[in-house]
């Protein structure tokens, strides 16, 4: 999965069948979507350019931080999938 919006549509019907496949395969595939939501991070925190002081900079940095905390989450939560297999 190359996008994190992937992993609300697309990754519960992937491990739910890769559960059959086994462990290794299920730790693959949230070993993958983990790299993929470390790199949306990181991209996310090259973004930050210094602001002007306006109010759409502010807007558009907390619009970011968001955008991180909530990928910070999925990572917790691909955590709780890597221990309950």
């Amino acid at each position: 999965m190359s996008h994190p919006r992937d992993m609300r549509i697309d990754f519960p019907l992937k491990l739910y069948m890769a559960r059959d496949l086994g462990k290794e395969r299920v730790e693959e595939l949230i070993e993958r979507q983990r790299a993929v939501f470390r790199e949306y991070i990181a991209r996310l925190q090259d973004e930050k350019e210094p602001g002007d002081g306006s109010e759409d900079a502010a807007f558009i940095d907390l619009m970011r931080m968001g955008r991180i905390g909530r990928a910070q989450a999925a990572l917790g939560w691909l955590e709780l999938c890597l221990r309950s297999r």
